[in-house]
């Protein structure tokens, strides 16, 4: 019995530009191929591609759609219907990935059902008959998978999107004459927070009011889950890590290594992501003792290559600087250079590396730390937990870390009586968001609800000192500047009345 299964590989692909034949060479059963040469070569070391042995063509015209989507040549319809042109707009390879797994999971649903990815899109159909297609069979499987709590919402999304997408440059390449799904166009609010009748504005700029007050007229199509299976329960990794929680995670002999102190710190006390942790450069960590700062700031790229400012503490600083000197990051550093000089010229490695300059954290064989090893503290410290037969954090992640820092600074403004909207715009530059969303909101609300008690001002507020003295500076600052404001308008009127 022959088993068929879409496989994923990740290959290394030439994707230049201006190619030409430039010869052939013989193979070892002398055929021979065509030697291509391209005058603006790109090679991509770990590009995804699918593999079937069973669905060959869908395959290959997946690698192709992969292909000039990581190139930018892929057109998508415009809320006017017309082709919005993306070229030169490249997706970064971690997204592309994440589009291949979602076909290579659309193409399986596909193989096990035996149906054709092209079935039914030659012929007009009727709302009841779409329900037929493959991918709206494929939706009615994500949809069963979402009410099983195996996949969430968004991520259910998520996948149907990626179908969308492919299907819409099936048919933008002329491979199948009607498209199996419809267009809609929605005009959605940019502030759907309903709690938002008290915002101050007060020292918001023009651009943050504006987030808030326009619409947008925004193209969807049927082919998504519908709302109803929208879950209004906020996922747990957003959560902040109670005390009990803190004390039980530093407490483990796993998390005794400072190294990786120093990771769960940068989330708890400056709101750092996994992936941020992993870019901050050395030449950013400076010795505080020079310095009569007690809160430093630090440029660092964010998610999407958003650059923001973080704040870190004076005494997160020197650990961090200690940490820099060390003698065993000192004689690990010195394979970094040699590491790059090995990379090819046009890689994304190389690239990457470039763009965020020599980390501060390296591992033993003189590269950058990974995602997945700032990640696995929790795991690692929930399963030295689980062994003693404590299951504290069983449904804690690192993200619940930066959870945790922007719910103590919130609650820190709060007791400063600061305005509400500066909170909003503030928070919203420390952590890196471009609006003010649903899991923002949430912090605000538990900020509001939680009640620190003598235990947790004793450990908790000595991480959070320094941040919040500087938020007392800059609150007395913005008064001052709003008196001054106030009193300059008051001469004027003053002056224009005499």
């Amino acid at each position: 019995m022959v088993v068929h299964m879409i496989i994923k590989k990740s290959v290394k692909l030439e994707i230049g530009a201006l190619s030409s034949f430039n010869g052939e060479v013989k193979t070892f059963n002398n055929t021979c191929l065509r030697v291509i040469k391209y005058q603006v070569p790109e090679v991509v070391l770990k590009f995804p591609v699918l593999h079937s042995n069973s669905m060959m063509s869908e395959c290959l015209d997946v690698n192709l759609f992969l292909q000039q989507r990581y190139t930018g040549r892929v057109n998508y319809k415009n809320i006017l219907h017309k082709n919005r042109d993306n070229s030169n707009e490249e997706v970064k390879l971690v997204t592309l990935d994440k589009i291949a797994n979602s076909l290579r999971a659309y193409l399986t649903f596909c193989e096990k059902n035996n149906l054709c990815i092209y079935d039914g899109v030659l012929n007009t159909f009727s709302a009841e008959q779409k329900e037929w297609l493959p991918p709206f069979k494929f939706r009615s499987f994500i949809i069963d998978r979402i009410k099983a709590k195996e996949i969430e919402y968004s991520t259910g999304n998520l996948l149907l999107l990626h179908v969308k997408q492919f299907y819409e440059w099936v048919y933008k390449t002329g491979r199948i004459e009607k498209l199996p799904f419809d267009y809609k166009y929605v005009l959605v609010s940019k502030n759907n927070n309903k709690d938002d009748c008290d915002l101050d504005f007060l020292f918001a700029p023009e651009d943050v009011i504006s987030t808030y007050r326009n619409t947008l007229q925004v193209q969807t199509s049927d082919l998504k889950v519908p709302k109803k299976y929208k879950s209004d329960k906020v996922k747990r990794m957003n959560e902040p890590w109670s005390l009990a929680e803190m004390t039980a995670f530093y407490g483990t002999q796993y998390m005794q290594f400072e190294t990786r102190r120093l990771w769960a710190d940068l989330g708890f006390q400056s709101g750092l992501r996994a992936i941020e942790v992993t870019r901050i450069s050395d030449d950013q960590v400076v010795d505080p003792e020079l310095s009569d700062k007690s809160v430093f700031d630090v440029d660092i790229i964010g998610k999407n290559d958003k650059e923001r400012t973080i704040l870190i503490p004076n005494k997160l600083m020197l650990r961090l600087f200690a940490y820099k000197n060390s003698a065993k990051r000192l004689a690990q550093i010195t394979k970094y250079e040699p590491y790059l000089e090995v990379l090819q010229k046009h890689s994304d490695e190389l690239a990457y590396e470039k763009k965020h300059g020599k980390p501060l954290f390296i591992n033993q064989q003189g590269t950058r730390i990974s995602r997945r090893s700032v990640i696995n503290i929790i795991s690692k410290s929930r399963a030295e937990l689980r062994q003693k037969g404590n299951l504290i954090l069983e449904k804690q992640h690192f993200h619940g870390s930066r959870a945790t820092y922007a719910t103590r600074i919130i609650k820190a403004m709060l007791m400063m009586e600061m305005p509400l909207g500066f909170i909003k715009w503030k928070v919203m530059g420390l952590l890196g968001h471009n609006s003010w969303d649903t899991t923002l909101q949430y912090y605000v609300n538990m900020a509001r609800s939680v009640t620190y008690g003598e235990k947790l001002d004793l450990w908790i507020s000595e991480i959070y000192k320094d941040v919040e003295e500087r938020l007392i500076n800059e609150k007395k600052k913005l008064k001052e500047g709003i008196e001054k404001s106030i009193s300059e308008k008051g001469a004027e009127i003053k002056n224009a009345n005499q």
